[in-house]
């Protein structure tokens, strides 16, 4: 999320000579909340499911090992559902996490040199967020996209590759009883970002506006 700044101008009765002295400090306020704008955010190196996003992003959900709570509206008490996709890189590469109610089996049911393809049994999408396309490709990641679809009583997680890689997979404990499935890659190569004035789709915590 970018800084705004916001400029009042109250218009007064003044002499030519002061008249020349408010609009130069007006310029110089003008340059000020340029210059706000076109700062980037710091530490923006995560994202959740819908972003389309560039790192420097500023992303405000859940990561795995922080007491950060999910912001989303609680999911059902009955059953385990996917309530947060995300990505994010770190010290070693980057990680996929996936955040479930409850702890879920995990099948691997296809592996390639360009798609990863999970299946959380038993487990349902809460909200339309979810389902949304993770797009990492000017991350240094092996990965490429993530996304969540609902098939039967199971989700299907297909994570696209953009070269072969090694994946080591482990489980986290989340804040209010909810589990991490988290999937970490070695680092890996990203593309060019997009040029300046590209379009960049941001989170709501609402099913409405499905960064998610």
């Amino acid at each position: 999320m970018m800084k705004r700044a916001e400029v009042k101008v109250h218009r007064t009765t003044c002499s030519p000579g002061a008249r020349l002295l408010t609009l130069a400090g007006f310029a110089l306020l003008l340059a000020s909340a340029r210059s706000l704008l076109a700062e980037p955010v710091p530490g923006s190196e995560a994202q959740g499911a819908g972003q389309e996003t560039v790192p420097s992003q500023k992303y405000d959900g859940v990561t795995p090992g922080s007491a950060t709570r999910n912001p989303l509206p609680s999911a059902p008490r009955e059953g385990a559902y996917l309530v947060w996709t995300g990505f994010q890189m770190t010290a070693s590469g980057s990680e996929v996490f996936l955040q479930t109610t409850r702890a879920i089996t995990v099948e691997h049911t296809k592996s390639t040199r360009s798609t990863l393809v999970l299946r959380l049994q038993g487990c349902r999408i809460h909200m339309a967020n979810n389902r949304r396309k993770i797009d990492t490709r000017f991350f240094a990641t092996p990965v490429t996209s993530v996304v969540a679809k609902q098939r039967g009583k199971d989700i299907e997680v297909m994570i696209a590759l953009r070269e072969p890689t090694s994946v080591d997979e482990r489980s986290q404990a989340g804040p209010d009883g909810t589990q991490f499935v988290v999937l970490g890659f070695p680092p890996g190569k990203a593309v060019a970002e997009p040029a300046a004035g590209h379009e960049l789709a941001s989170t709501s915590t609402g099913d409405e506006a499905v960064r998610r």
